[in-house]
């Protein structure tokens, strides 16, 4: 690699991202040419309501504390996302610029950083995973952050630059030693020194994954960077990054209660494995949200088979609502053939959209207006308005009367939870 860090970060959501290029025709031997990496960010910005959400701003955040260490923590989701690379990169990077800095190498099971960088840097192994270390951690920083004296009695300033590589799968006890033992606080009040934590991602949504949840327990008290690994794609690859941040965004708004999804039945499949990849329903269960599918019914089987399908996939994982469409008919024989029995056994339930005449409908579509504001039209026939509004009056009493249909919609207060409700 010729290149470790290029000079095309960007602020992305509050975070820095940066990306690890490759070169396949030399090995690198030095960098040289890298740029100083950029100062981090702070992500945890308020809404004007006062919400705490990932960041939008396209600019980086300047920390009004100034603090005169840092500790950058390089970690990834699992083996082989180039974390190592990273690390020994970064490592570098420091050398070439004649930084002064300790480095810590806690992935013992594959101590790249010690084996290659052991010779050059002061690299020590730590076993991160055993209790008890962690407090040993802390007391050496303690120790090195101080001023000393060597054998002639001259002052040795204390270090100020820590760079910590984490093993991989390490985000549980990470995640403890944040919330029990206090980490972060302690390293800010007591050393004066602010974290980094550089987040090495592949393409696959576990990566996403961990960048989520450790912005849920880090908030705002660490700088975030996320290194996108080129070995795995170009930059516009790394989809499920771009796409989750709006999808975490809305999810950690605390302002919203419901997340209306129109989706293409037709793509049903496409769903499922959406939802498969992104371990959907375990990101859901952690930020405390509850997935519903509302299932508009016809006369049609494909309607009874794209339910099915949903149900056979998603299980208990979600709630379901079934809408008899009595435009299309009355009877739902299908339905009540293959799922009626079965709705009550996964605490689902129906409701009844009653029919309305075609031309009143059109009419209504034609508008291109809310509902609510059709019935006062004065371009429309009173008769027009009149059963417009009884229309929506219905819908509104049947959604309202069924206790189960109205929490799983999020009309009515139910249990401590909010609902995304995907409609097919």
């Amino acid at each position: 690699m010729t290149d470790i860090l290029n000079d095309e970060a960007e602020i992305l959501n509050g975070v820095e991202e940066l990306l690890l290029v490759t070169d396949e025709t030399t090995e690198a031997e030095s960098t040289e040419n890298i740029q100083q990496m950029p100062e981090a960010v702070t992500a945890g910005e308020k809404t004007e309501a006062g919400n705490t959400v990932l960041p939008q701003t396209k600019t980086a955040v300047t920390n009004k504390k100034h603090w005169s260490r840092r500790l950058v923590i390089v970690t990834g989701d699992k083996g082989g996302v180039g974390k190592s690379t990273f690390a020994r990169g970064l490592a570098q990077t420091y050398l070439d610029m004649k930084k002064e800095f300790l480095a810590f190498d806690a992935d013992i099971s594959n101590s790249h950083l010690s084996r290659f960088y052991g010779d050059k840097c002061l690299v020590r192994e730590l076993d991160f995973f055993t209790e008890g270390n962690v407090d040993i951690f802390l007391d050496d920083l303690k120790e090195l952050i101080e001023e000393s004296l060597d054998a002639e009695g001259a002052v040795i300033p204390g270090k100020s630059l820590f760079l910590l590589e984490l093993p991989p799968q390490s985000m549980r006890i990470l995640k403890d030693v944040v919330q029990q033992m206090k980490f972060l606080s302690t390293v800010d009040e007591l050393y004066d020194m602010r974290v980094t934590i550089v987040v090495v991602i592949s393409r696959v949504m576990d990566s996403v994954k961990q960048l989520i949840s450790l912005y849920d327990f880090c908030q705002d008290q660490v700088d975030y960077v996320v290194v996108k690994n080129l070995f795995f794609g170009s930059p516009e690859n790394f989809v499920r990054y771009k796409e989750s941040s709006d999808i975490t965004d809305d999810l950690l708004n605390d302002s919203l209660d419901v997340i209306f999804v129109d989706m293409p039945g037709q793509y049903i499949q496409e769903t499922c494995n959406y939802i498969y990849e992104a371990d959907f329903f375990t990101v859901l269960a952690e930020l405390n949200w509850k997935l519903t599918f509302l299932q508009p019914i016809s006369h049609r089987s494909d309607c009874m088979e794209y339910f099915l399908q949903l149900l056979d996939f998603a299980t208990d994982n979600a709630s379901y609502v079934i809408v008899k469409n009595q435009h299309f008919d009355t009877r739902f024989k299908e339905y009540k053939q293959l799922i009626q029995q079965k709705l009550p056994l996964v605490g689902g339930t129906e409701i009844i959209l009653t029919a309305l005449h075609r031309d009143h409908y059109q009419a209504m579509e034609d508008l291109a207006k809310p509902y609510s504001q059709c019935f006062h039209e004065q371009s429309l026939y009173v008769l027009y308005r009149s059963y417009i509004y009884h229309w929506l009056k219905n819908f509104f009493k049947t959604v309202k009367n069924n206790q189960v249909a109205s929490i799983y919609l999020g009309v009515s207060a139910g249990e401590n939870i909010r609902n995304i409700a995907g409609v097919f």
